[in-house]
């Protein structure tokens, strides 16, 4: 069993890779439909892109004096409707931002059919300085895993990536230390991050009860052949919740390497009876992107979902 729940992680985190680089759309048809890739015609996919004022946006590299607001418009081209919820990150950090009139710092949201949703997200009280911002779309938010399938599944996530320059001309040459107090694999097994049972190396983490007390391990692994460096940052119900002692955790991984950590949640950190946690992986901060060259070499990447139970 152990050797099923690894390659099923293993494709599905492939899967994801793939998905988050659907490059796409918007929300009057005419207008919208114009910037999906061709795959959008014939396959039932999701569709995300950036936009200001109707118009696909193609610069990802701006500077701001103040606030910073675009369009995000999710297409979805399936035949079933789909939920999804909108975090957005600076660098490591969850941090809020305005939409539908309210501040919020995760955004929950439905999508028929063949429709698209268009959202108006402005940012705000950015300090000076250089500011790395992730939008990061989830799957399926009101869904608590109960079994393997479903936790790898609820791993899909969407991502656009943009970089702000407020009273600072280049990207800073000086990094964050890394922070990580990590276990080097003797072998990569997985790309990406994988929540794990911490006596059963590998098998996918669905359910966990607080109090319990085996722990939980995280893998996280790079199948590039270029080093990356990232954040991984941790969730319980899509807010941000420490990483051990750090609100994150900033680190670098070679070609064909993997680590892992340790995780440890307190009970007080659970809100509800049954709480869902998940992980991600958020490369590379400190990468230009721009309309030329929009990709970057990795993008983030989300682990199983896990169910946490007091």
């Amino acid at each position: 069993m152990k050797k099923l729940h690894l390659v099923c992680t293993l494709i599905s985190l492939l899967l994801i890779s793939g998905c988050s680089q659907v490059q796409p759309t918007d929300d009057n048809f005419d207008n919208f439909e114009t910037h999906e890739q061709p795959i959008a015609e014939y396959e039932e996919v999701y569709t995300l892109g950036l936009y200001d004022d109707k118009e696909f946006e193609y610069e990802r590299t701006f500077n701001i004096e103040d606030n910073f607001q675009k369009s995000v418009i999710l297409g979805n081209k399936t035949s079933t409707e789909s939920s999804f919820v909108l975090l957005i990150f600076n660098h490591g950090e969850q941090i809020n931002f305005e939409i539908d009139n309210s501040v919020t710092d995760h955004y929950i949201f439905d999508v028929g059919p063949g429709e698209h949703k268009e959202m108006e997200v402005s940012l705000s009280d950015l300090n000076d300085g250089f500011h790395s911002i992730t939008y990061i779309l989830l799957n399926s938010p009101e869904v608590i895993p109960e079994d393997y399938p479903t936790s790898i599944g609820l791993s899909d996530l969407f991502s656009i990536r943009v970089n702000l320059f407020k009273n600072i001309d280049n990207i800073p040459e000086k990094r964050p230390e890394l922070s990580a107090e990590s276990i080097q694999s003797e072998e990569r097994k997985i790309h990406g991050t994988l929540l794990s049972n911490g006596d059963k190396d590998y098998e996918v983490l669905f359910e966990h009860e607080m109090g319990e007390n085996n722990p939980i391990t995280l893998f996280y692994g790079n199948s590039n052949s270029e080093s990356i460096d990232f954040y991984l940052v941790s969730l319980l119900n899509f807010q941000q919740v420490p990483i051990g002692d750090d609100k994150y955790i900033y680190d670098e991984l070679g070609p064909d390497e993997e680590k892992s950590i340790t995780i440890k949640l307190e009970d007080g950190f659970l809100d509800n009876e049954n709480n869902v946690y998940q992980t991600l992986m958020i490369p590379p901060p400190f990468e230009a992107v721009t309309e030329e060259d929009p990709y970057l070499l990795q993008d983030p990447l989300a682990s199983n979902r896990a169910q946490f139970k007091k």
